[in-house]
């Protein structure tokens, strides 16, 4: 316990630390938009839709429509299968028996477009970014 105080109050003397003062605690939305415009969206969008939810990288994108059709995809699909597992294991509990190859294919046949969904969605993100990244870097020159 006592290196824990240690380790804390050695952090709290770190330059970092003093850094960290200097940051305002709630940033205004000027400072906020700045922090977003400077960031590349071809690293941000790909990133949002593969790590927090698909579809979110287009909206990112100014691409609402695409966006939107690819999020409620992604949660059909997701809620469907949620359904069919939990159906599956209803059955399980009943007969202990191993489930059958139907009913695991039906599973597989939700996961593979969740998947593919998934990959597209980081894939155009990516590229619709990288595009929107040029165009800015025109403007700018």
């Amino acid at each position: 316990m006592a290196a824990l105080v240690f380790i804390f109050a050695s952090l709290l003397h770190h330059p970092i630390a003093s850094f960290q003062q200097r940051i305002p605690r709630q940033l205004n939305p000027r400072v906020a938009q700045i922090f977003y415009d400077q960031m590349k969206k071809s690293l941000l969008s790909p990133l949002c839709s593969a790590f927090i939810v698909p579809g979110l990288g287009q909206i990112l994108n100014q691409n609402f429509k695409k966006g939107l059709i690819i999020l409620a995809v992604v949660l059909a699909l997701f809620l469907a299968g949620t359904v069919k597992l939990a159906f599956m294991l209803k059955s399980i509990m009943r007969q202990p028996e191993t489930p059958s190859i139907h009913a695991l294919r039906s599973l597989w046949y939700l996961i593979f477009p969740f998947v593919i969904t998934w990959i597209y969605s980081v894939i155009d993100a990516f590229s619709t970014g990288r595009k929107l990244d040029r165009a800015k870097g025109e403007e700018i020159r």
